[in-house]
């Protein structure tokens, strides 16, 4: 089904709650879906199709989940734009057909998935993937959406590095630092509600952390306000994760 233009008078928010969309890399390191949820509450027509859509800047895709008299749930296939590591968001739509064929529904947007092997597991801000550097033995890669690369020739054991306590007592403080210059001072981007944005989550992470600074108004504030904010969110990073606490831990060990 080919629809062209949609219609958003009057659709309704599906809230959350009601989806539910598990991604779980698979043998050729692509993202397998896996989605359920509830639209009995809803109303809407019985012949509306249910559209699922997984999305990140440029890329997109769009999947057909049946319709809601006669859903194809749980939906299953495999992302072929999204890879291991790659950050990725969702939306459901439902729309009319027939004589109310491009009308919109309902939607539900801006949902992130969890991957699969535990509740709560969710696609994390900064994504790892394994890329061969050399004797490098990892890369903060700022392309585009920041991704933590980890030397390939680690082997089976390069995902051990990102989530071990020696490396996020070392190098998180300082990643979270320049990837908000990146965005701060360098993409002199400021503070929205698109939390479809991988710059939007990441200043959204800075402000929501307790003892942060508020951002500065970009209409009177300078650069210096701009640094003092990325220093204020660095500092309450390091108070909440107990940083310098844990490396002297760390260095009494090793002594």
């Amino acid at each position: 089904m080919t629809i062209r233009k949609l219609n958003y008078t009057g659709r309704k928010k599906i809230l959350h709650s009601d989806v539910s969309i598990v991604i779980e890399p698979n043998d050729s390191r692509y993202y397998d879906i896996r989605a359920e949820m509830r639209l009995d509450s809803y109303g809407f027509a019985e012949d509306a199709a249910i559209l699922i859509e997984a999305y990140h800047q440029t890329r997109y895709e769009r999947y057909d989940a049946g319709h809601v008299g006669a859903p194809r749930l749980p939906f299953e296939s495999t992302l072929t734009q999204f890879v291991d590591g790659d950050p990725v968001l969702f939306r459901v739509k439902v729309v009319g057909t027939g004589q109310s064929a491009g009308l919109l529904l309902g939607e539900a947007k801006e949902l992130r998935p969890e991957l699969h092997g535990g509740a709560g597991s969710r696609i994390p801000l900064l994504p790892a993937k394994a890329v061969d550097l050399g004797n490098r033995p990892w890369h903060l890669n700022l392309d585009d959406a920041p991704v933590l690369e980890v030397n390939s020739r680690f082997g089976s054991q390069w995902a051990e590095l990102p989530t071990s306590w020696e490396f996020s007592i070392l190098a998180y403080p300082a990643i979270l630092q320049r990837v908000l210059e990146r965005i701060v001072l360098e993409n002199e981007t400021t503070p929205n509600d698109d939390m479809t944005d991988w710059e939007q989550l990441w200043l959204r992470f800075g402000q929501d952390l307790p003892g942060s600074s508020p951002f500065p108004d970009s209409l009177h504030d300078g650069v210096e306000a701009k640094e003092e904010w990325i220093e204020s969110v660095v500092e309450a990073f390091c108070y909440r994760e107990q940083t310098f606490k844990n490396c002297q831990t760390f260095l009494e060990g090793e002594a």
